[in-house]
């Protein structure tokens, strides 16, 4: 139990940091009103719903 617990851990704060990254770049390279949700996932190689999680 504690196994998974700990190996789902670092997967969490990778996918937070590619989400953060990719934000970062689309709004640097598009501006605010290029960058969508969608766009951040995809670009962060996620789906939309996990930016909510």
């Amino acid at each position: 139990m504690f196994t998974s617990q700990a190996a789902g851990a670092p997967t969490r704060r990778n996918a937070r940091a590619a989400i953060l990254n990719a934000a970062r770049r689309l709004y640097f390279a598009h501006g605010a009103d290029g960058v969508s949700a969608r766009r951040i996932a995809q670009a962060a190689g996620c789906s939309a719903t996990a930016l909510y999680l």
